[in-house]
């Protein structure tokens, strides 16, 4: 019963949130933690009726984790405010494999490692297609691509190749091989930087900015920087009003250009239905 209550919250405001941020790349805060804190009341609630606590720890455990590595990639510009807290969220709902629920292909590992794996996976397939037709297009692009690309990349993909054959070799466990994947995700995620900052971007009057919002270039007035374009938080609320006094002073233009990004969301929910009717989406795909 509270995995599908479970399930019927996370989906309906995983698509609500889906749909804004395809829309206007934004999910509010109401609801990514309004997910957080829904899926904590479950957990608690299945523990309360269980008399068994175990599950409400092992979702905080795995809650966390998500947290933590959401923190990390948002903070290294990977991904966005609200990836970091939808993330959690799933991490807390369905970081272990509610009794409902029995996918084809068992999971050999925690739950929640197959459920990240999808996710990670099910966003690169949407992404990965559209990123190169842009680079194509634009051999300078491509060129930045490359570059962005650097020796650190390379070395942490050679680490987790090595680190998987060693894995693999002391189990027997082949499957373990999908670890080597985990650094490729994040060179590609740096490979498709300079893409979203040439092709990915919208015109935007200042009056429609909205709070995390994102600009090209660092926006300064008289010298003094006063947004940046590198820092993962994006507009507060406190700059929004400033740029609007600055533009009716007439020291800024009336339009700014944004980074517009790709939308991830839509990969958590779809990730999700994966991880509970197949399991590991990579190994169904290789047993086919």
């Amino acid at each position: 019963m509270f995995g599908y209550i479970a399930l019927t919250i996370l989906l309906t405001g995983s698509i609500v949130g889906s749909w804004t941020d395809i829309k206007i790349r934004e999910v509010s805060n109401w609801l990514s933690f309004g997910l957080i804190f829904s899926m904590l009341a479950i957990r608690l609630g299945q523990g309360i009726y269980l008399g068994q606590y175990g599950y409400l720890l092992e979702a905080a455990t795995a809650g966390f984790l998500f947290l933590s590595l959401g923190v990390i990639l948002f903070y290294s510009g990977q991904w966005g405010g609200a990836d970091w807290k939808l993330l959690t969220a799933y991490g807390i709902g369905f970081g272990s494999l509610w009794g409902e629920f029995s996918p084809l292909f068992e999971p050999i590992w925690p739950f929640y490692l197959t459920l990240l794996m999808n996710i990670l996976v099910v966003s690169v397939l949407y992404t990965l297609p559209l990123a190169l037709l842009y680079a194509l297009r634009n051999k300078k692009v491509l060129s930045k691509c490359r570059k962005a690309v650097g020796r650190n990349e390379n070395l942490a993909m050679l680490l987790g190749f090595g680190a998987s054959a060693l894995a693999v070799s002391y189990t027997g466990e082949s499957v373990l091989w999908v670890f080597s994947l985990l650094a490729p995700l994040y060179a590609l995620s740096k490979f498709l930087k300079p893409i979203e900052n040439t092709y990915l971007t919208k015109l935007k009057k200042i009056n429609e900015l909205v709070e995390f919002d994102i600009p090209v270039k660092d926006i300064k007035v008289g010298g003094k920087l006063i947004i940046s374009s590198e820092g993962p938080n994006g507009m507060t609320l406190a700059n929004l009003k400033q740029l609007k006094k600055l533009e009716k002073s007439k020291k800024i233009p009336g339009t700014m250009l944004v980074k517009w990004g790709f939308p991830l969301a839509p990969a958590f929910p779809i990730g999700l239905a994966l991880s509970l009717i197949f399991g590991d989406f990579i190994i169904a795909f290789a047993s086919l």
